[in-house]
């Protein structure tokens, strides 16, 4: 496998990392199950096979990145090969000691070769050098692709938030002690 260098982004990289077309190829979803009224409130995923592969918009523009990457507490980026293969943001919540990753976006000629795996597992030294005891990863219930990467670098699934993005679509949040 080729050797990806993870580095903390710089200004010269925003324009490049705003035209990665971050859309991605699903075969499934995870859609909620949430049982009959019994005095309890609670809900379920089931993993839903779709009937063939579905192409999915990312669920925000990377235009704004340019704005707001200043805010943000790291913006890493992945380099294989000497060309930008992917980034990945992170925010300490204020008040807590939990990190977010929000944003995990590898360009389409580069997937599959590990730069994925690669950028959560830098996200994960990022958190623990930034003293949070938890890092949370966000996504859509669509995105098969990057929940079975959470769950592979051992995330567990830690809720959900519905109408989280636009228009009105749900997040899935995903969490790994640090």
């Amino acid at each position: 496998m080729p050797k990806v260098h993870i580095r903390p982004a710089t200004a010269a990289d925003i324009p490049y990392l705003s035209q990665i077309d971050a859309s991605y190829t699903t075969e499934g979803l995870w859609r909620p199950d949430m049982p009959p009224g019994d005095g309890l409130i609670g809900v379920q995923f089931r993993e839903i096979r779709l009937p063939r592969s579905v192409r999915v918009a990312y669920p925000r523009s990377l235009k704004p990145l340019w704005e707001s990457w200043p805010h943000l507490d790291a913006l890493l980026v992945a380099v294989l090969d000497g060309q930008v293969a992917g980034f990945i943001t992170l925010l300490r919540l204020p008040g807590t000691q939990n990190g977010r990753g929000s944003d995990l976006v590898v360009a389409p000629n580069y997937r599959r070769q590990g730069i994925g795996s690669a950028l959560v597992l830098a996200g994960l030294q990022w958190a623990q050098a930034v003293h949070c005891s938890i890092l949370t990863l966000e996504m859509q219930p669509r995105n098969l692709p990057a929940i079975r990467l959470a769950q592979k670098l051992g995330f567990v699934f830690s809720g959900y938030h519905e109408h989280y993005y636009a228009p009105q679509e749900s997040a899935l949040f995903f969490s790994r002690s640090v």
